[in-house]
């Protein structure tokens, strides 16, 4: 593995989210690209991890009022 991908919040309206690459040891890193909407920077964050063989980690997001049925 050469890193770690990330989508982190950007700065204004065009730059939502950002695309980061991090080195293995999360010390550095830099902004791969940055997008207006989470989709298209999730498109992008999940095909450049696999271009350049990098972790992408994930977390599903639950519902918590569907649980509590």
């Amino acid at each position: 593995m050469s890193g770690e991908v990330e989508i982190i919040g950007g700065w204004d309206g065009e730059h939502s989210y950002v695309v980061m690459h991090w080195d293995r040891h999360r010390d550095s890193g830099w902004a791969a690209a940055a997008f207006k909407s989470r989709g298209a920077a999730l498109t992008f964050a999940l095909a450049y991890a696999r271009e350049h063989d990098c972790e992408m980690p994930s977390a599903e997001i639950i519902n918590l009022a569907e649980t509590r049925r």
